[in-house]
């Protein structure tokens, strides 16, 4: 495709708009050419993009240059560079000054205006006097004053690259969760790189862009910054799609991130623009509002609940008491019978075990980090997903047979303060990962595993399942989960059942008949030596 004289190529392929100045220019300016970048590296995008920008700024620079030649002191010299470079705003007394406007080009000027434009550069440093412009120049000089104006588009109050906007934008959101900050961070961070770089302003975004940067966002590899795979701009994800090489040396389309994700950045980058437009970043609208959602399909319902057979297969005593880490023996048994959490079950404390009603119960509590920057806050800290999470679960007869005390009894020898405390705290202040990871394994190796249908998670929804079909009512179920109710009446007019009442219908509900728990014993001292190895703060 024959491409504008005026549009040039990197060596990394991506088009620029290029001018060379005239050479009296180029020494007022102190540089021999002006250079954009159009962000792309496709031949018919850079092509329409020039013709735009010149369509934008020709007329802009035949009136400059026509009203500088009739009134040159509508101009401050020592603004010329910024006009020529940035563009024009109009002052209320008329005068004119240096703005920054989206469009940073000057297409050729004819040769008569560039040298009406030559007499006036010498007459402003005292080389020739201004001739003061008669009566029918001044009325043609208000008219291009007028006309002008309309090439010079409003600026936001307070516009900001995305960089200076980011840093605002999280500096903005004091208290949230390690978990929270850390994923907003690595959305805006993704912006950024698809949008071209933080340097961008944040008011020359456009819609088209951000619908751009939302397409782009099926084709991002799954930890793409793990595996060292370069990613481009949105617009050249598009053209062409990341790859990766197969065990043959071939290119292969490599495994994408969910559409979850694909989700939750667009919510955070939405959320950023949200903030943007009020602090006068940005003007309205939303350039994410309204932005088609993705899709995994049918997988998209996330994690299911166990069947009777696949139970079986999980608490089979010849595969399960292989467990090497106390964790990977206790936290299913413990996830069975709470339907807890994964990061509310490794972030328990031995104190967390408590008596209510004579019925020996966990504790799920929420404990902040009460000083952001002391470490033995961070380490004490525990994050709940929301208020109903706070909230006492009884723990099934089952679980004191399979020898739950013998553990306990146990870490208390050790000095251990924690359930399992050889789970570390994540960057997230979380401790679920090697619970996660451990038994999603195990899962996969007795052949139970379904990516994101039959995972840890859903030993929840088995739990959940189970409750729903028992003399609980839907209220007492969310209690015992943690999930936010449902409606009015359970949200402000039920006081939380105790424990002897909740466990008097969830034991019944809790049976699992066909697993064979007998077979299942907790040996006394089973990781002690391992555990005084392996124990973390």
């Amino acid at each position: 495709m024959k491409l504008a004289s005026h549009l040039r190529r990197s060596r990394h392929g991506v088009f620029y708009f290029r001018i060379v100045f005239p050479q009296i220019l180029a020494s007022l300016l102190g540089q021999p050419e002006l250079n954009r970048s159009l962000h792309t590296r496709c031949p018919k995008t850079a092509r329409v993009t020039g013709y735009q920008l010149s369509g934008t700024m020709l007329p802009l620079i035949s009136k400059l240059a026509r009203l500088m030649t009739i009134d040159p002191d509508s101009i401050d010299p020592a603004n010329i560079k910024k006009l020529i470079v940035e563009g024009l705003t109009i002052g209320k007394d008329g005068s004119f000054s240096a703005s920054r406007i989206q469009t940073s080009d000057n297409p050729q000027v004819a040769q008569e205006e560039l040298k009406n434009f030559a007499l006036f550069l010498h007459a402003s440093r005292g080389e020739q006097p201004a001739t003061p412009p008669i009566e029918a120049l001044k009325v043609e000089a208000q008219k291009l004053k007028a006309e002008i104006t309309q090439f010079a588009p409003a600026l936001p109050t307070k516009p900001s690259t995305l960089k200076d906007a980011f840093d605002s934008y999280l500096l903005s959101k004091k208290g949230i969760a390690a978990a929270t900050k850390k994923s907003y961070t690595e959305s805006l961070e993704l912006f950024g790189i698809l949008m071209g770089g933080n340097h961008r302003m944040v008011h020359e975004l456009t819609r088209r862009e951000c619908m751009d940067f939302n397409e782009a966002l099926s084709h991002i590899p799954l930890h793409a910054k793990k595996r060292n795979i370069k990613i481009g701009t949105a617009s050249e994800i598009l053209l062409n799609p990341p790859t990766v090489l197969d065990a043959n040396g071939n290119d292969t389309a490599p495994d994408t991130i969910s559409a979850r994700t694909c989700n939750d950045h667009l919510t955070n980058v939405s959320g950023f623009f949200s903030w943007a437009i009020k602090a006068g970043r940005c003007f309205e609208p939303n350039p994410f509002e309204d932005s088609v959602r993705h899709s995994d399909g049918e997988i998209d319902g996330g994690a299911e609940a166990f069947q009777q057979e696949e139970l079986i297969k999980i608490f089979d005593s010849a595969n399960f008491m292989k467990a090497k880490r106390p964790h990977q023996f206790w936290g299913p048994l413990l996830l069975l019978f709470t339907g807890a959490r994964a990061n509310e079950i490794a972030c328990l404390d031995l104190d967390d075990i408590i008596i209510e009603n004579g019925i020996r119960s966990i504790s799920i509590k929420h404990r902040p980090r009460k000083k952001p920057d002391s470490i033995e806050h961070k380490i004490e800290t525990k994050r709940l997903k929301n208020a109903q999470s706070k909230r006492t679960i009884p723990l099934h007869p089952i679980l004191w047979e399979i020898g739950l005390d013998d553990y306990l009894a146990d870490l208390r020898i050790l000095g251990a303060t924690r359930l399992f405390p050889n789970l570390p705290m994540d960057s997230r202040e979380k401790r679920e990962r090697n619970l996660s990871r451990d038994v999603n394994n195990y899962l996969e190796k007795i052949g139970v595993h379904v990516p994101r249908t039959k995972v840890l998670h859903s030993f929840r929804d088995t739990v959940a399942d189970a409750l729903g079909t028992s003399d609980l009512d839907a209220v007492r179920a969310d209690q015992w989960t943690g999930h936010a109710p449902v409606g009015i009446k359970a949200k402000h007019y039920r006081s939380k059942a105790t424990a002897d009442v909740q466990a008097r219908d969830a034991f019944t509900a809790l049976d699992f008949p066909f697993i064979h728990f007998d077979t299942l014993r907790y040996r006394k001292g089973w990781w002690n030596e391992w555990l005084v190895k392996n124990m973390v703060p």
